[in-house]
């Protein structure tokens, strides 16, 4: 009869489960279709590896010196990203050329790419004409003035969200009921998540933040381009915004 027991500590920090059979100890038997953790970790290694190198000269050129090792950082995030969700079908250099190539479509340096690519990795896999056509979608429908730039670096789901627009077009137009203009878009700008969906909880919060300093908010109404005056915007996200 099989049953587990505590097995000595060469044993139990061991990769493979053990168990006793008759008094035997034996790994349990893995599934035909499963690599172990450690000959996973093993493949994974020895392609960084082998890549390093070439990494490195890839980025010399397109970097400063300073933030080559942030680069290899986020690179081997977003690679070992892909591989633990099974789509690990480019190279690591294969995948910093594509980082390259999002930078300058989105407006931003390659470092703040690559740790966006590598919060929504599915981005790695949008065609430069798609990714365009997405963040001009996303440009249309934002608020004059705020930055989608930043918008998709905080929140990257938004280029891969059927009907964004749509989802976007929902949130302004729930927040501009509650919140003037100027604070729609400090709002939005620093929390983008909201864009695809506010959810209760936070229509909640709003509603009590905005009957507790209604004065507040009614000064900024009346105030001409509040957008642009950072004292207010200040004074709003301290109060107001949920930091990521």
């Amino acid at each position: 009869m099989e049953h587990t027991f505590c097995t000595p500590r060469s044993l139990r920090t061991a990769c493979t489960p053990w168990v006793a059979i008759a008094g035997t100890v034996l790994p349990r038997k893995l599934s035909k279709f499963s690599c172990p953790p450690s000959r996973r970790r093993t493949i994974v290694g020895k392609a960084w590896s082998e890549s390093i190198t070439e990494l490195e000269d890839f980025w010399k050129t397109r970097v400063k010196e300073d933030k080559i090792q942030h680069m290899l950082s986020a690179t081997s995030g977003i690679y070992r990203k892909l591989e633990k969700t099974g789509r690990a079908r480019y190279s690591p250099v294969e995948i910093a050329a594509r980082v390259d190539r999002i930078s300058p479509l989105m407006g931003l340096n390659p470092l703040d790419v690559a740790f966006t690519v590598e919060r929504a990795p599915e981005l790695i896999d949008i065609p430069p004409i798609e990714f365009v056509e997405s963040l001009m979608i996303i440009r249309r429908a934002l608020p004059a003035g705020v930055d989608p730039s930043r918008i998709v670096l905080l929140e990257p789901r938004l280029l891969t969200t059927e009907g964004v627009e749509y989802h976007i077009a929902g949130c302004l137009a729930e927040l501009r009921a509650l919140l003037p203009e100027a604070c729609v878009c400090w709002l939005v700008q620093e929390e983008p998540k909201l864009l695809l969906g506010v959810s209760l909880m936070r229509q909640e919060q709003l509603k009590q933040t905005i009957e507790a300093y209604s004065e507040c908010i009614e000064e900024i109404e009346a105030t001409k381009d509040a957008v642009n005056i950072p004292k207010l915007r200040m004074w709003f996200e301290n109060v107001f915004i949920n930091y990521y």
